[in-house]
């Protein structure tokens, strides 16, 4: 199985709105950056129509979309281990499918890899979550830089670049 340099996993479930949008900007963004790459899409037992645009998705799209459908609900986490297990390249980007990150962002994780970080995170900036959700986020990123001594303003930020090696040290 050849090597790509860049994997961008897509974990989703039951959002079928957001699939070609997200595919469009993730596709023009990672094509501009000139380096080869795969969209692995984690289908996490879907209820709506995601599973069938997938599809077209990829119909148009066979030489760098992956669409793995999985039949049993295993989460977030557990689809975006799918994906890793799968993944083939040397920086892996995760994206979560909501649009609540920018696609175009993810030159600007790629930047930051060549400076020499194992792992960077992106930032919602745009957030549409209610005022109590925001006021807990804060409060766990709060605790979460005090335990780790890591300075990230989002742990839950969707969107984080990793380095293949550090991924596959992990698992």
């Amino acid at each position: 199985m050849m090597q790509v340099e860049i994997s961008v996993i897509v974990p989703l479930h039951n959002e079928e709105s957001n699939l070609v949008p997200l595919f469009d900007r993730l596709n023009q963004t990672l094509l501009g950056t000139g380096s080869s790459f795969e969209i692995i899409f984690i289908n996490d037992s879907s209820s709506d129509n995601s599973e069938f645009i997938l599809k077209k998705i990829y119909e148009e799209n066979a030489d760098n979309v992956i669409i793995i459908n999985l039949f049993m609900r295993v989460g977030k986490t557990g689809a975006q281990e799918r994906g890793f297990e799968i993944a083939r390249g040397e920086y892996i980007v995760t994206i979560d499918s909501d649009l609540e990150n920018s696609p175009e962002d993810i030159p600007k994780l790629l930047t930051k890899m060549d400076e020499g970080f194992d792992v960077v995170s992106g930032l919602r900036i745009s957030r549409v979550d209610s005022k109590g959700k925001l006021i807990t986020s804060r409060m766990f990123n709060l605790i979460m830089r005090w335990i780790t001594g890591l300075a990230f303003n989002d742990y839950f930020s969707g969107l984080k670049c990793f380095r293949a090696d550090v991924i596959h040290f992990l698992a």
